[in-house]
């Protein structure tokens, strides 16, 4: 119990030393000085708006809206969520602010009284807060189980849940020669025979270790590469040419005064660089598509039957070993 009160009397030493530190003064001065940088902001993005520099889309360039998928449905759902906890849990904390510390806890100490809640802490206001604590995670719960029943589950016809459910993801297969320590650098053509072999060593195997199973099964093997590189080529390619296309959607607009031309001169300038670096870019990527590339490790299999997909799911095939 001693020790209990030595904790309090040390907490509460610190929490005067902060009070003392922090002069309600102090607060409504940043209070004030935050006030007044929004105003300034606004002022500028004012000017800002009514000179059309503003980044607003042009209404007549504005994409039309796709149809809702369960994937964008569910992250506005989780952002809805998100924003009712965060107003729950602001609401309570105003609530409870209030209660403790009064309207002055509210107003950062500007109408006075005590600016810090936990001024006078005994044993009971510990409880207190450790109450408060708990009833705050209940809320996060709760809002957690909210979002997960209002999560949508992405439409797929029965054939495709089908073969998902056939299909496994094979790893830990061989990327590297283990003599010379080279790493596998395969043509399309290579992989596609690559993928057979691993097909006619799963047959196999199957036709030996399954009791009376004497035709081979039907499965379908997709040998994952290394395409990092050409992923990344793709990316800068598509992003180059959307820049290109919007620099043109710019142009063909009319800039009128002295600053729409200065616009127009800039647009035009991009749209000479994107319009050279563009080319130079899908030629990038048709020389990666004919590479060679590396092995990642891993394959999609995807088997005639889930009682197949069982077999190597629950036993290791022989031909690994």
């Amino acid at each position: 119990m001693d020790r209990v009160n030595g904790t309090l009397a040390a907490v509460q030493g610190a929490l005067k030393t902060v009070q003392a530190e922090h002069d309600p003064s102090d607060l409504a001065y940043s209070l004030g000085m935050n006030l007044f940088i929004l105003a300034i902001g606004w002022i500028v993005f004012s000017v800002m708006r009514a000179c059309g520099w503003d980044c607003r889309p042009d209404k007549a360039h504005t994409p039309k809206p796709v149809a809702e998928t369960a994937q964008a449905e569910n992250y506005v759902a989780f952002l809805e969520e998100c924003r009712n906890l965060f107003i729950t849990q602001t609401a309570l904390s105003a609530v409870a602010t209030t209660i403790n510390g009064g309207i002055s806890a509210m107003t950062v100490g500007i109408a006075g009284g005590t600016v810090n809640t936990a001024m006078g802490l005994n044993s009971q206001g510990l409880s207190v807060l450790c109450v408060d604590t708990v009833v705050r995670g209940l809320i996060a719960l709760l809002y957690v189980e909210k979002l997960r029943r209002r999560i949508q589950i992405p439409p797929m016809n029965k054939r495709d849940r089908d073969q998902i459910k056939r299909t496994i993801w094979l790893s830990g297969l061989p990327k590297y020669d283990r003599e010379t320590r080279e790493v596998f650098k395969f043509k399309d053509s290579d992989f596609d025979r690559v993928a057979s072999d691993l097909t006619e060593a799963l047959q196999e195997d199957m036709v030996k270790d399954i009791i009376g199973k004497v035709k081979k099964s039907k499965i379908k093997v997709h040998v994952a590469p290394i395409v990092d590189q050409l992923h990344r080529a793709s990316v800068n390619m598509i992003n180059a040419m959307e820049h290109m296309d919007a620099v043109a959607a710019e142009l063909n607009k009319y800039h009128s005064g002295c600053w729409g031309k200065a616009r127009a001169w800039y647009y035009k300038g991009q749209y000479l660089k994107y319009s050279e670096r563009v080319p130079k870019l899908q030629f990038a990527l048709k020389r990666l598509e004919k590479e060679k590339k590396g092995l990642a490790g891993s394959a999609f299999v995807t088997f005639e039957t889930v009682k197949d997909r069982d077999h190597f799911l629950k036993k290791k095939p022989k031909c690994w070993e």
